[in-house]
């Protein structure tokens, strides 16, 4: 799978990194959300995943 997405052209390979963004962007939140619980307060990991995702969308766009 890997080498078939080299062989692309330089748009896809570029739509392949961004999916590639998205799923470790996903992977954080997941990561953020489950510490947020075992740590017992979700209240402070939600917002501090709204924080991280604000930050996010500054720094891409």
């Amino acid at each position: 799978m890997l080498l078939i997405n080299t062989k692309f052209t330089i748009g896809n390979v570029y739509i392949y990194g961004e999916y590639i963004c998205y799923y470790i962007f996903m992977v954080v939140i997941c990561f953020i959300s489950q510490f947020a619980k075992k740590d017992g307060n979700i209240a402070a990991g939600r917002h501090s995943v709204i924080n991280f995702v604000n930050w996010l969308r500054v720094f891409l766009i």
